[in-house]
């Protein structure tokens, strides 16, 4: 009996381990699309590296990137959009 109270213990510690390593990992979309724009034309950032092949420079209350190339889109990263290295969306 105090074997199997214990192997219950240690099986209830481990599922609580678990549980908690999902719930503190941030989950990364690296497929998310992300679009900037300088105010004339649109860049595609989507798994572009941020200083190689742009920049969001903070503060900045503006939006750096937007989900879609729209300026009404969802937020994606707060700045303000200075390209680097990116070719305009046509």
């Amino acid at each position: 009996m105090k074997k199997n109270a214990l192997n219950l213990l240690r099986g209830g510690v481990f599922l609580l381990a678990m549980a908690m390593a999902f719930a503190f990992t941030e989950k990364k979309d690296v497929l998310q699309p992300a679009y900037g724009t300088d105010g004339l034309s649109w860049y595609d950032a989507t798994n572009k590296q941020e200083g190689v092949h742009y920049r969001c420079n903070l503060p900045s209350e503006e939006v750096c990137l937007r989900s879609m190339p729209n300026s009404e889109a969802s937020p994606v990263e707060p700045g303000q959009f200075e390209n680097i290295s990116l070719v305009p969306i046509p």
